[in-house]
């Protein structure tokens, strides 16, 4: 256990800023708008955000993260993914 969460801590401190978990409703654009995706928000930083979706979902390379509670858009570009989730790193 001890090992975990030293991995854990050594992870984040590998980011190059700070994420804040969060729980923001989240709509992905791409196709040039005419596409759209809604996700959960469940962390974020000024670089980057992990998304979460109710269900599996193939995700374009790159898109516009829009989250209404912050009035913001992001560029993003496409990290990781696992299906339900995914990280993004805004550009």
């Amino acid at each position: 256990m001890l090992g975990q969460v030293l991995l854990q801590g050594d992870a984040r401190e590998q980011r190059s800023a700070v994420r804040q978990r969060c729980l923001l409703q989240g709509r992905l654009a791409f196709n040039l708008g005419s596409s759209t995706l809604d996700c959960m928000v469940r962390n974020i930083s000024k670089t980057g955000a992990r998304l979460v979706f109710n269900d599996p979902v193939a995700l374009p390379h790159e898109f516009e993260l829009r989250i209404e509670a912050q009035g913001a858009i992001h560029k993003a570009r496409l990290v990781w993914s696992n299906g339900s989730a995914a990280g993004v790193r805004f550009v």
